[in-house]
């Protein structure tokens, strides 16, 4: 019954406390998934974490928001387990919450912009079309 952003937020979450409970390990394994030949390797199990979260979260998107929202959290899960690996879990929870607060702003930025575009002069919509 929560919003698509907290579930995400709370398998985000979730998936941290399991990492943190053999922190060592799944750190080391980050380590060596980090290396250039194994970079295949790394962003198949990306993809595949990112999709899963999303699949469990319900979102069932399939045009271009689809790939968008898997990408963004991409980034996040990614930067969140680098916060995880080299301080501790409260700062990743943190890092989570910082970078869902900066994601929500982007439909209120493109909303701006829209509403610039639509009050142009004519001529100058010419261009940007």
């Amino acid at each position: 019954n929560f919003p698509l952003s907290k579930r995400i937020k709370k398998i985000l979450f979730y998936r941290l406390e399991i990492l943190n409970g053999d922190k060592i390990f799944y750190k080391k394994t980050f380590n060596h998934l980090l290396l250039p030949q194994n970079s295949k390797i790394m962003k198949k199990n990306l993809y595949y974490n990112v999709d899963n979260m999303w699949y469990q979260a319900g979102d069932n998107s399939t045009d271009f928001s689809f790939y968008t929202k898997r990408l963004t959290l991409a980034v996040i899960y990614v930067n969140a387990l680098f916060v995880l690996f080299n301080k501790d879990i409260q700062d990743a929870y943190s890092n989570i919450d910082k970078n869902l607060k900066r994601i929500s702003k982007i439909p209120k930025i493109k909303d701006r912009f829209s509403f610039i575009k639509d009050n142009l002069p004519i001529f100058l919509k010419g261009i940007i079309n």
